[in-house]
């Protein structure tokens, strides 16, 4: 019964603290104005860069990549447990994507995602930063480069697991979390997929205007 107790108040919790859109916050406190008027209407740290610079585009990078990190890292350590640390990435993920005190708008979960993996997958991240950065520097596509992170989580967190020949009781929480997670990632950049298609998508440095 403890166990389960512990699973309800870190989603919970988690939930709550990935509702905390950095973006949206920053922009209304240094800009008086919602990240979401603008591009992609999404309140990460593509857009805000896009819109906001290259600093403001970091800064929020950093409060979500935190949380994320913080969320799942505090679990491990007050829990010990694998399950309520997935459980605390994957609502901290879905908090980012749906807050609740934004009308359920907010990013597409990327920097999120990078701080779960960071606390939960640390071997793997460097790889995947490697791929990341190529893609990104050689195409210019932000969205691509991301996306492919959505495909490579699931798929090296499936490698790491069988070359450290983990327990299963401890890998299949991580396994189910990284399908998951990367899944909705790629959702979330369904239209930056249809864009890419089309030759359409915005490449690294382009900047946006105003949502009519």
């Amino acid at each position: 019964m403890k166990d389960y107790i512990y699973y309800i108040i870190f989603s919970i919790i988690s939930y709550l603290v990935g509702s905390i859109s950095f973006g949206i916050i920053y922009s209304k406190f240094k800009y008086q104005d919602d990240i979401r008027n603008y591009g992609s209407g999404n309140s990460g740290m593509t857009n805000t860069m896009r819109t906001f610079g290259k600093k403001s585009g970091f800064i929020v990078f950093i409060g979500d990549f935190l949380k994320g990190f913080l969320m799942v890292f505090i679990a491990g350590i007050l829990t010990h447990s694998t399950i309520c640390q997935t459980l605390a990435g994957f609502f901290v993920v879905l908090g980012h994507i749906f807050p609740i005190f934004f009308k359920f708008k907010g990013g597409k979960g990327v920097a999120t995602s990078g701080g779960i993996i960071l606390a939960i997958e640390p071997m793997i991240l460097p790889f995947m930063l490697i791929v990341f950065v190529i893609i990104l520097f050689t195409t210019k596509y932000m969205s691509l480069a991301s996306i492919t992170m959505g495909v490579l989580y699931p798929l090296f967190t499936i490698i790491k697991v069988f070359i450290v020949n983990e327990a299963a009781a401890n890998a299949m929480p991580k396994i189910i979390l990284s399908v998951i997670v990367g899944a909705l990632v790629i959702f979330m950049h369904r239209s930056n997929i249809k864009r890419l298609i089309n030759g359409t998508e915005n490449k690294l440095g382009q900047r946006v205007k105003r949502n009519q």
